[in-house]
Protein backbone atom coordinates (compact mmCIF):
# COMPACT_ATOMS: atom_id res chain seq x y z
CA UNK A 1 0.00 0.00 0.00
CA UNK A 2 3.13 2.55 0.61
CA UNK A 3 4.02 2.65 -3.10
CA UNK A 4 0.38 3.20 -4.30
CA UNK A 5 0.41 6.11 -1.84
CA UNK A 6 4.11 7.48 -2.75
CA UNK A 7 3.10 6.95 -6.64
CA UNK A 8 -0.76 8.69 -5.32
CA UNK A 9 1.41 11.39 -3.80
CA UNK A 10 3.48 11.84 -7.21
CA UNK A 11 0.35 11.92 -9.50
CA UNK A 12 -0.89 14.39 -7.36
CA UNK A 13 1.65 16.89 -7.87
CA UNK A 14 1.65 16.23 -11.57
CA UNK A 15 -1.94 16.57 -12.06
CA UNK A 16 -3.33 18.41 -8.60
CA UNK A 17 -7.37 18.02 -9.87
CA UNK A 18 -6.90 14.43 -10.20
CA UNK A 19 -9.18 12.46 -7.81
CA UNK A 20 -7.56 9.28 -6.63
CA UNK A 21 -9.27 6.34 -4.83
CA UNK A 22 -7.99 3.22 -3.06
CA UNK A 23 -9.95 0.24 -2.86
CA UNK A 24 -8.61 -2.40 0.15
CA UNK A 25 -9.28 -5.13 1.77
CA UNK A 26 -10.02 -3.09 5.40
CA UNK A 27 -7.23 -4.23 7.40
CA UNK A 28 -6.65 -1.99 10.64
CA UNK A 29 -3.17 -1.30 9.31
CA UNK A 30 -4.73 -0.10 5.59
CA UNK A 31 -7.47 1.68 7.39
CA UNK A 32 -4.27 3.23 9.96
CA UNK A 33 -2.19 4.34 7.36
CA UNK A 34 -4.78 5.42 4.25
CA UNK A 35 -6.28 8.13 7.29
CA UNK A 36 -3.29 10.07 7.59
CA UNK A 37 -3.34 10.43 3.93
CA UNK A 38 -5.95 12.56 1.91
CA UNK A 39 -7.13 9.77 -0.07
CA UNK A 40 -10.52 8.35 -0.16
CA UNK A 41 -10.43 4.88 0.81
CA UNK A 42 -13.75 2.14 0.18
CA UNK A 43 -13.44 -1.59 1.73
CA UNK A 44 -13.48 -3.97 -0.44
CA UNK A 45 -15.00 -7.30 0.99
CA UNK A 46 -12.60 -9.81 -1.20
CA UNK A 47 -10.08 -12.05 0.89
CA UNK A 48 -7.43 -13.65 -0.03
CA UNK A 49 -7.25 -16.36 -3.02
CA UNK A 50 -8.61 -20.03 -1.19
CA UNK A 51 -6.06 -22.47 -0.33
CA UNK A 52 -8.64 -25.10 0.80
CA UNK A 53 -11.72 -26.60 -0.68
CA UNK A 54 -13.59 -24.74 2.55
CA UNK A 55 -11.79 -21.58 1.28
CA UNK A 56 -12.59 -22.03 -2.11
CA UNK A 57 -16.39 -22.43 -1.26
CA UNK A 58 -16.45 -19.22 -0.12
CA UNK A 59 -13.85 -17.13 -3.05
CA UNK A 60 -17.28 -16.98 -5.63
CA UNK A 61 -19.25 -15.10 -3.31
CA UNK A 62 -16.46 -12.69 -2.63
CA UNK A 63 -15.51 -12.22 -4.96
CA UNK A 64 -19.19 -11.14 -6.80
CA UNK A 65 -18.94 -8.79 -3.35
CA UNK A 66 -15.71 -7.35 -4.49
CA UNK A 67 -16.93 -6.87 -7.88
CA UNK A 68 -20.15 -5.30 -6.88
CA UNK A 69 -18.51 -2.47 -4.70
CA UNK A 70 -16.01 -1.78 -7.63
CA UNK A 71 -18.53 -1.53 -9.77
CA UNK A 72 -20.09 0.85 -7.41
CA UNK A 73 -17.18 2.65 -7.21
CA UNK A 74 -16.27 2.67 -10.79
CA UNK A 75 -20.20 3.98 -11.39
CA UNK A 76 -19.60 6.99 -9.19
CA UNK A 77 -16.40 8.19 -10.04
CA UNK A 78 -15.89 7.12 -13.48
CA UNK A 79 -11.53 6.39 -13.37
CA UNK A 80 -9.39 6.91 -16.38
CA UNK A 81 -7.15 4.09 -15.24
CA UNK A 82 -7.20 1.30 -12.78
CA UNK A 83 -3.41 1.04 -10.56
CA UNK A 84 -3.67 -2.54 -8.62
CA UNK A 85 -1.06 -2.82 -6.41
CA UNK A 86 -1.14 -6.69 -6.27
CA UNK A 87 -2.80 -7.67 -3.63
CA UNK A 88 -5.86 -10.35 -3.21
CA UNK A 89 -7.98 -6.80 -3.27
CA UNK A 90 -7.13 -6.33 -6.27
CA UNK A 91 -8.90 -8.91 -8.14
CA UNK A 92 -11.79 -7.50 -8.51
CA UNK A 93 -10.74 -4.09 -9.06
CA UNK A 94 -9.06 -5.27 -11.98
CA UNK A 95 -11.57 -7.21 -13.53
CA UNK A 96 -14.03 -5.08 -13.36
CA UNK A 97 -11.57 -2.85 -14.95
CA UNK A 98 -11.10 -5.29 -17.64
CA UNK A 99 -14.50 -5.54 -18.48
CA UNK A 100 -15.61 -2.16 -18.23
CA UNK A 101 -12.85 -1.18 -20.78
CA UNK A 102 -10.73 1.30 -18.51
CA UNK A 103 -6.81 0.95 -18.68
CA UNK A 104 -5.31 -1.28 -16.39
CA UNK A 105 -1.40 -1.02 -15.01
CA UNK A 106 -0.06 -3.37 -12.18
CA UNK A 107 2.80 -1.98 -9.48
CA UNK A 108 4.97 -5.31 -8.57
CA UNK A 109 7.61 -4.99 -6.21
CA UNK A 110 8.40 -8.58 -5.83
CA UNK A 111 10.41 -10.53 -7.85
CA UNK A 112 8.64 -13.81 -8.10
CA UNK A 113 4.73 -12.66 -9.50
CA UNK A 114 2.30 -13.94 -6.94
CA UNK A 115 -1.21 -15.37 -8.60
CA UNK A 116 -3.80 -12.01 -8.72
CA UNK A 117 -0.86 -10.80 -10.60
CA UNK A 118 -0.06 -13.50 -12.81
CA UNK A 119 -3.94 -13.44 -13.48
CA UNK A 120 -4.30 -9.22 -14.20
CA UNK A 121 -1.35 -9.26 -16.13
CA UNK A 122 -2.97 -10.64 -19.25
CA UNK A 123 -5.63 -7.88 -19.01
CA UNK A 124 -2.44 -5.33 -17.72
CA UNK A 125 -1.44 -2.34 -20.47
CA UNK A 126 1.74 -2.37 -18.24
CA UNK A 127 3.20 -4.06 -15.20
CA UNK A 128 5.41 -1.93 -13.02
CA UNK A 129 8.46 -2.82 -11.35
CA UNK A 130 12.30 -2.10 -10.00
CA UNK A 131 13.25 -5.00 -12.17
CA UNK A 132 12.55 -8.49 -13.60
CA UNK A 133 9.46 -10.42 -12.69
CA UNK A 134 8.95 -13.81 -12.68
CA UNK A 135 5.69 -15.41 -14.01
CA UNK A 136 4.56 -12.28 -15.87
CA UNK A 137 5.51 -11.47 -19.82
CA UNK A 138 8.32 -9.98 -20.60
CA UNK A 139 6.52 -7.30 -23.23
CA UNK A 140 4.56 -5.77 -20.56
CA UNK A 141 7.01 -4.97 -17.80
CA UNK A 142 8.25 -2.02 -17.46
CA UNK A 143 11.21 -1.09 -15.14
CA UNK A 144 10.54 2.14 -13.64
CA UNK A 145 11.10 1.40 -9.99
CA UNK A 146 8.97 1.03 -6.94
CA UNK A 147 7.95 4.57 -5.50
CA UNK A 148 8.90 5.51 -1.99
CA UNK A 149 7.59 7.92 0.46
CA UNK A 150 9.20 10.65 0.88
CA UNK A 151 8.88 10.92 4.64
CA UNK A 152 10.97 7.75 5.28
CA UNK A 153 13.92 8.48 7.82
CA UNK A 154 16.76 7.68 5.41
Amino acid sequence: MLPGIAMGNTIRVLYPDIHINFLVPGKPVDIAILSTTPYVWHKNPMRALPRSLEQGMHFPAEFIKGCEVTMRMFRRYKPDMVICLGGYGALSAGAVAHFRGIPLVVLEANRIAGKVVRWLAKWSEAIYSNGEVARVPGTKLKKLGIPLREDLPF
